[in-house]
């Protein structure tokens, strides 16, 4: 099995078809303040060999931070779980599909305004059925200083 998988701002899918808005995106600026609230989507096309077919599978993705430690959101008063979501998969073989051939199927993953607590290098990692298959490596940085906000052009 492999998968295709881009890293975007928004994500969705229709009739199997993948819609993305802001893809490969891989540095987010945030302003210094904590938390650091980024939106962030996974848009993936999937392969399923004809054997692998008629079989439930385990998409899984999680946000993993620079140490390799899964990362939870946030939160000045609780501990939250870490941010991952899985969903379970299992795709028909029509009476069209032949021997060799493969069938596809689109998935968006979506994290709006997800608070995360410092800066630095981030991935979500994702596994099939618990193999890795990508990792999807991104950046939070605090965004620069513009002219504008030093006094000049006003």
């Amino acid at each position: 099995m492999e998968i295709d998988v881009v890293l975007c701002n928004h994500a969705e899918t229709a009739e199997n078809r993948l819609y993305i808005a802001g893809g490969g995106v891989n540095l987010y600026f945030v302003p210094p303040s904590v938390p650091h609230v980024i939106t962030v989507g996974l848009g993936c096309v999937l392969h399923i060999p004809y054997l692998e077919t008629n079989e439930s599978h385990m998409l899984k993705v999680t946000l993993i931070d620079e140490d390799a430690e899964p990362v939870a959101p946030w939160s000045a008063e609780v501990d939250l779980p870490s941010i991952a979501s899985e969903q379970l998969f299992n795709i028909g073989r029509p009476p069209i599909l032949e021997v060799g051939d493969e069938q596809t199927i689109a998935m968006a993953l979506n994290f709006a305004n997800l608070p995360l607590r410092s800066t630095g290098l981030y991935e979500f990692e994702v596994t099939i059925d618990d193999s890795v298959m990508r990792r999807m490596p991104f950046r939070i940085a605090i965004a620069p200083l513009t002219a504008r906000s030093h006094g000049a052009n006003r």
